[in-house]
């Protein structure tokens, strides 16, 4: 089990839970190459070692953090849209029980993907397994992950 793994399966609320859930689901279809980790003192999916995504419950709010301020930017406005809902630099903050934008989740995600790729060059290899690129890594958890 990873660090996003033992954090959802303590999130007591199962509408809280299912969101967060969601997050880290749709962050995976995108990045099914992203693996559990530790970012910012938070879990986190992270891509090629570098942190891609997290969500979390605060004790006021679920938090999503994109760990990119162009990326909240990017979504802010239609954040503004969403009753409940607000954003600062890093963060994007929904009222508990809210159930997060698929969508928006999806363009957070697609964005920072992209963001990587233009300032590091860095592509998943083409033919190297999940497994393979874990056992390589040096630094995160290698563990797949896995829905609550």
């Amino acid at each position: 089990m990873g660090a996003v793994d033992e954090y959802l399966a303590g999130v007591e609320d199962p509408a809280d839970r299912r969101a967060l859930v969601r997050v880290y689901d749709l962050a995976r279809e995108l990045a099914p190459d992203a693996e559990q980790g530790i970012g910012y003192r938070m879990p986190a999916l992270k891509h090629h070692g570098k942190v891609l995504i997290s969500a979390i419950r605060a004790a006021k709010h679920l938090g999503v953090y994109p760990f990119s301020a162009e990326a909240v930017a990017a979504v802010a406005g239609r954040v503004a849209t969403i009753e409940g809902a607000d954003a600062s630099t890093g963060a994007i903050r929904f009222a508990p029980g809210t159930e997060i934008p698929e969508d928006l989740i999806r363009d957070l995600v697609a964005f920072r993907l992209a963001d990587r790729r233009t300032l590091t060059g860095v592509q998943a290899p083409i033919g190297v397994t999940r497994g393979e690129r874990a056992a390589d890594e040096t630094r995160g958890t290698g563990a797949p992950c896995r829905s609550a």
